[in-house]
């Protein structure tokens, strides 16, 4: 396969007259010439590219509770907390004095007023009569747990401010107050009650009733 040429010089290939490379020769001399570069040569990996994943999204961030929505939910709370949540845990007891708690003649004569102008004469005319007749008058449960015994905690749920009312769910006692802005504070203008009891066929539309309904009845 080897041939010297005129110069003496070796040649791989031969070539016909007319210039060509035989089909039959090129193959193993290219094959014979490519395998030393092949084998000398190490092979690199190639730089692995790091891909750039896009960034984790934030999570969604709730906006931050108005002035109006933290001064309201702080005096519902306030609230409830004075009226029951601080005998909750021991007016279940034995011996504790149920007498001790407070009740609706104690809020009507809570300084400063938490409740409107009309909700303390609704409930001042209300206390009057029951003391006339020895009846229960327009109200047969605390006007301020929603029903006739407080059990657990009752604390804010959602709250919603809009202009100058507030409206606040008390989960506990499955009502949603209504407050009005007074001044730098609030004040009780109304406690609207779910006392529709479920049904299946019809649901439940709540809420069903309210304070100022049942004491104007």
């Amino acid at each position: 396969m080897w041939t010297r040429d005129r110069s003496g010089q070796s040649s791989i290939c031969k070539i016909d007259a007319r210039g060509k490379v035989h089909a039959g020769i090129l193959i193993p001399c290219l094959l014979m010439f490519g395998l030393p570069l092949t084998s000398c040569h190490r092979k690199t990996q190639a730089p692995i590219q790091q891909s750039k994943s896009a960034p984790l999204p934030l999570p969604a961030t709730t906006p931050s509770p108005s002035a109006d929505e933290q001064s309201c939910r702080a005096f519902v709370q306030n609230f409830y907390d004075w009226y029951w949540n601080r005998y909750s845990e021991s007016a279940n007891s034995v011996g504790f004095d149920m007498h001790s708690l407070p009740k609706v003649e104690t809020v009507l004569k809570r300084k400063p007023p938490v409740l409107s102008a009309e909700l303390i004469q609704l409930l001042t005319e209300d206390e009057k009569k029951k003391l006339a007749t020895h009846q229960a008058g327009n109200l047969d449960f605390d006007p301020f747990w929603g029903n006739q015994n407080a059990q657990g905690m009752y604390r804010v749920g959602r709250l919603q401010v809009k202009d100058d009312r507030c409206m606040a769910s008390i989960p506990q006692g499955d009502e949603i107050v209504e407050l009005q802005k007074s001044g730098p504070s609030w004040v009780f203008v109304n406690f609207h009650y779910c006392f529709a009891a479920y049904d299946s066929t019809l649901g439940r539309h709540c809420p069903d009733t309210d304070l100022v309904k049942i004491l104007k009845q």
